[in-house]
């Protein structure tokens, strides 16, 4: 199966060193509905999706899986991209 991809038409503007994020990726097993939220790091939820899809997991995950997470601007100077909480 090939790998899932979604085009999303954000841009997210550079930030001054240190800035950080929230997101939350929410799933309903049910209606197979994920929802992916974003703000800058202390503010609250929002109340509207950066990303609202309809997929069924089971057709890309095992029963048992592990997540990860990766980020890059290719700006060639070095990035740090942490998982802070």
């Amino acid at each position: 199966m090939p790998p899932l991809m979604v085009t999303l038409q954000t841009t997210l503007s550079p930030d001054p060193p240190g800035v950080s994020y929230t997101v939350w990726v929410d799933y309903n097993g049910t209606s197979k509905l994920m929802q992916v939220y974003m703000v800058k790091e202390g503010n609250q939820k929002p109340g509207e999706p950066l990303l609202n899809e309809t997929i069924d997991l089971k057709e890309y995950l095992k029963q048992e899986s592990y997540f990860g997470f990766a980020a890059s601007t290719g700006d060639p100077r070095i990035e740090l991209n942490c998982v802070l909480k």
